[in-house]
Formats: C-alpha cells, structure tokens, sequence
C-alpha cells in the first residue's frame, strides 16, 4: 500500500481514466492493483475540514500493488501521470 499527493492542478478524473492496469476501486485487498481518491470514497463522509486537518486532500491517491508485474505498474503511473497535467 502506497499513497501520494497529485499536484495541484492535475486532474484527478483524467488520471484515473487514462491508467491501464489499475482498477479504481474502494476495496484495496485483492490480488490485482487497485487504486483509490480516499476524500470521494473511504473518507467522504467525515467532513471536509477533518479530511484537511488529516491530509485527505482530493488529490491523495491511494495504491494497493497486486500481483502484476512492477515495471508494468511503474510504466502505467509514468504514462498517466504525463497525460493527465
């Protein structure tokens, strides 16, 4: 399990869209590589001002790797990460 912040301005909706290889998926304990937005899914319903004070921005991205390859899952970050500024 893996998080990082996208920087101010990407967008998040592109960046989900254009990966290949991970599932944009709340549950996080399968044997492929998920991905999640903690503040539209695990964290919505705590209030905004409780998701700031923990760091649970729109931009955290949440990873779980599965089983794939990880050049593979290195590649399709890369890809999307370019495409989606």
């Amino acid at each position: 399990m893996i998080s990082f912040y996208l920087s101010d301005g990407y967008d998040t909706d592109k960046f989900l869209q254009g990966l290949k290889l991970f599932s944009f998926a709340e549950s996080l304990g399968g044997a492929e590589s998920l991905i999640t937005i903690p503040s539209i899914q695990t964290h919505h319903d705590m209030s905004q001002q409780r998701r700031n004070e923990l760091g649970i921005t729109d931009n955290l991205v949440r990873v779980s790797v599965g089983l794939e390859d990880k050049d593979d899952l290195l590649d399709d970050l890369k890809q999307v990460i370019k495409g989606a500024k």
